[in-house]
């Protein structure tokens, strides 16, 4: 996967999330160096029949950027305790079995 400019990724999320029809307040945004495992293990994210998206950000800088706009919008997340290796964006619906 290459990276993408920003404003390539929240394109591309919004759009995601719109076709979904899940409100913004039902998301979790987060960045991550390895999304697998952040979505997979971490958040318990099913691989199947649920909503998520991960995108491959230019910087970190650029993620968090991203991650916080979500979070200014509503979504759940956390901005803090990632380091510079985090360049994915990632987010996925809020579900009983996901784990924020």
């Amino acid at each position: 996967m290459q990276a993408q400019a920003a404003q390539q990724i929240v394109e591309e999320m919004n759009a995601h999330m719109t076709h979904s029809g899940i409100p913004i307040h039902r998301w979790y945004v987060g960045v991550a160096g390895d999304w697998e495992e952040r979505l997979f293990v971490t958040h318990r994210v099913p691989r199947e029949h649920q909503w998520f998206i991960f995108r491959y950000a230019l910087n970190h800088h650029d993620a968090q950027a991203i991650a916080l706009a979500y979070h200014k919008a509503g979504s759940a997340g956390s901005p803090g305790g990632a380091d510079d290796t985090a360049v994915y964006v990632y987010a996925y619906a809020i579900t009983p079995q996901t784990v924020q």
